[in-house]
């Protein structure tokens, strides 16, 4: 299943990626935040309940992932399932690799729950945008996506997500 849940993480980056643009250092300006959400409602076979949801976010440059102060790791609430039965039931992987000079910037990301996310909506993932930079949806690229059901654990890849994001 981890192979699964690694394929479905992947797949939700890449919706994640589809969802911005490019942009790049521009005249200065104020941070900003992007809200990225992919659709997960429909994704499975009638019937079948969603159970882990994994993808991987391609960042384009300027843009980040709020960090918590003290950790260093993603903060609480980066990532975010909108429409899960039992937040409390919810288990959350997330790892961002910050940008070097050559390579951009990524959030992974798996999202667990055994009693199954129901009727879920969408997936939100807050990111920030450093003054200067002006993405655009088409810059953010999306990988490993791919999500598995809690009654056959099959892992099924997601090509092509609904994905968008609101710059604000």
């Amino acid at each position: 299943m981890l192979g699964k849940l690694t394929g479905l993480l992947a797949a939700l980056l890449i919706a994640l990626t589809l969802g911005c643009g490019s942009g790049g250092p521009g005249s200065p300006g104020h941070s900003t935040r992007a809200l990225t959400k992919v659709k997960t409602a429909g994704l499975l076979a009638d019937g079948e309940t969603i159970g882990a949801i994994m993808l991987t976010i391609s960042l384009p440059p300027g843009v980040t992932v709020p960090l918590d102060p003290v950790t260093k790791e993603p903060a609480s609430g980066v990532v975010s399932l909108v429409g899960a039965s039992d937040p409390a039931m919810v288990f959350q992987y997330v790892r961002y690799t910050a940008p070097t000079a050559t390579l951009s910037g990524s959030l992974a990301f798996m999202v667990l729950n055994a009693q199954g996310f129901g009727p879920v909506d969408y997936i939100g993932v807050q990111l920030d945008i450093t003054a200067g930079y002006f993405p655009v949806a088409s810059d953010f690229a999306i990988s490993n996506f791919a999500v598995a059901g809690i009654t056959n654990y099959t892992e099924i890849s997601i090509g092509n997500p609904t994905v968008s994001v609101d710059i604000n």
